[in-house]
């Protein structure tokens, strides 16, 4: 069913490109291009197009759109003009990283393949659990991509939530803009001509791309080369230092509490949205307030609480209440039909829905200990609490939830507090169900409107899309920069070696000379190690996909 509506959505989605683009080469003639299919290359260096200056163009085919504009070159050029001195450090700090980065991702793809094949080999394996609880992120509730896992592939409706597709295409597009500034304006810093730059969606991959001659490249130094070749993997690592900082020291949350928002944090989550295949979509309202959770009270870090409670209830160690039982005045009912708890009916068989199951404090006999009443006038937020009959006034009886091993379902009590223009006082909601089932339908974070008319989803956005560019950026910093077949690490890594062989033998081969011994050893090292981290680096890609597929935690 998921596969159905993922592929209804992908239709849709690209029915609407086309129509877009359609009607803007329609109204806007020239902006229609032809272009050649070696030019759906992104990495560098790539093929040069001939292209009018200041001109654009539009390429629509089968799941794909690509846009070519000459119009951003000027602007590359004069930001690389102003502050000349500046962007060789900063570029050659890049180069530096970039250099490093790539070793460290090549050992991080032998430690994963090699983890990858002791599972597949039956070694230490483990059970995925999908997007089983995926939530968003932050001073929002946690985003828990699984544990231990160090590649998570980003598959809305597999491992992630569909709602996060919009997330996911934004950041990607993102980050794929940062990287090829950043080759860019190395490229302009070098005096390297730039043909073109522009932006393309293939299949649900968006991305950008800059066109730079390739003899252009080959004639500079080596040092420039890597200069260029390493910009972009630079650019995403200091976007990713930059959005761990920012999470880290919490700087959204703290500047949204000064454009209309205030902290929930200390007493409880504010409320985001609720999913209206539930019962409680109705009971609790965005921008309200949940307090407790049953006895448990969500009066510290208010978002930590409220994921432990629902995620990890029983290794949760807290004081239980004192007196945990409500004192009832109703009389005993004849029926048991709620108290009938199965597999099948896991909140029993009464026709009556708003009936729950209660045992009795003091009664012993097993027959009568069992009673079927109504929660909401049980549980109230001023209900007497009861251990005792004797806590009791006169004639009421104690009662406590009765919690069967049947069913992993439970009863829980949201203490649920309306935003304050509604002027409402705190109430009960009740939620049948299991707890991480809870945790799913409710999105909540600690940030609560002042006043009515601000939404109460703007901080999860900021926050949700800041922490998929800093994952998307570290992830392009990574993969990018592997010595791998058509990733920028190859043409850093052949530069590399280049340098570390010698200048003059490129200079030896461009004079017509021939290839000589040690050209050739080059050549030879260049391609075991291209092979070999591509070939590592497919397996990696494959070994997780299928590790997915077939339930493998990695």
């Amino acid at each position: 069913m998921i596969a159905i509506d993922l592929l209804i959505y992908f239709l849709v989605f690209w029915a609407i490109i086309h129509i877009i683009v359609r009607t803007i080469q329609q109204k806007f003639p020239d902006k229609k291009a032809h272009l050649s299919r070696n030019t759906l290359d992104r990495n560098l260096p790539l093929h040069t197009q001939q292209l009018k200056p200041k001109s654009t163009t539009i390429e629509s085919s089968v799941f794909n759109v690509r846009i070519t504009t000459t119009a951003l070159n000027p602007f590359f050029k004069s930001l690389a003009l102003k502050a000349p001195k500046f962007w060789r450090i900063w570029f050659t700090i890049g180069a530096w990283v970039g250099m490093f980065a790539m070793v460290c991702g090549v050992g991080l793809m032998v430690f994963v393949g090699g983890k990858l094949m002791l599972e597949f080999l039956g070694f230490h394996s483990h059970q995925h659990n999908g997007f089983h609880g995926m939530r968003r992120s932050l001073s929002v509730e946690h985003e828990t991509f699984e544990e231990n896992s160090f590649i998570n592939f980003v598959l809305p409706g597999v491992t992630l939530p569909l709602s996060h597709a919009g997330y996911v295409l934004i950041g990607l597009f993102i980050c794929g803009i940062i990287h090829e500034a950043g080759h860019a304006i190395a490229a302009a810093n070098e005096q390297v001509t730039i043909s073109s730059t522009g932006v393309f969606i293939q299949i649900l991959y968006p991305g950008a791309f800059v066109d730079i001659p390739i003899r252009n490249l080959a004639l500079l130094p080596c040092a420039k080369q890597i200069r260029i070749f390493c910009a972009g993997v630079w650019h995403n690592a200091v976007v990713f230092a930059l959005g761990w900082l920012l999470i880290s020291f919490c700087v959204i949350p703290s500047a949204m509490q000064f454009m209309g928002w205030k902290s929930t944090d200390g007493f409880g989550v504010n409320v985001v949205n609720v999913d209206q295949d539930t019962d409680l979509y109705s009971e609790a309202n965005p921008s309200g307030t949940i307090t407790r959770l049953d006895d448990y009270f969500l009066n510290g870090s208010s978002l930590e609480q409220w994921t432990k409670y629902l995620r990890q209830h029983e290794q949760l160690d807290y004081n239980p209440p004192i007196k945990p039982g409500f004192c009832s005045m109703h009389s005993k009912e004849a029926s048991l039909e709620c108290c009938a708890i199965t597999a099948d009916h896991p909140f029993g068989n009464a026709d009556d829905k708003e009936l729950v199951c209660f045992q009795y404090a003091e009664e012993r006999e097993p027959d009568q200990r069992l009673t079927c009443l109504p929660m909401n006038t049980i549980s109230t937020p001023d209900s007497n609490r009861c251990t005792l009959n004797a806590d009791c006034p006169s004639n009421g009886r104690c009662v406590m939830p009765f919690i069967s091993n049947e069913s992993p379902n439970r009863v829980v009590r949201i203490y649920y507090k309306p935003p304050a223009w509604e002027n409402a006082s705190e109430k009960i909601v009740l939620y049948w169900g299991e707890f991480i089932g809870l945790w799913e339908s409710v999105e909540v974070n600690t940030l609560q409107p002042r006043w009515w008319f601000i939404p109460t989803w703007i901080p999860i956005l900021c926050e949700t899309l800041l922490r998929y560019i800093t994952s998307f950026s570290l992830a392009l910093c990574i993969f990018n920069i592997l010595p791998a077949f058509q990733l920028d690490g190859y043409y850093a890594m052949s530069t590399a070696l280049l340098f570390w062989f010698g200048e003059e033998e490129r200079e030896h081969v461009m004079l017509g000379m021939g290839r000589s011994k040690i050209e050739k050893q080059r050549r030879k090292l260049e391609k075991i190690v291209a092979n070999s981290v591509t070939v590592l680096l497919a397996w990696v890609i494959i070994g997780s996909l299928i590790a997915i597929l077939v339930g493998f935690e990695h």
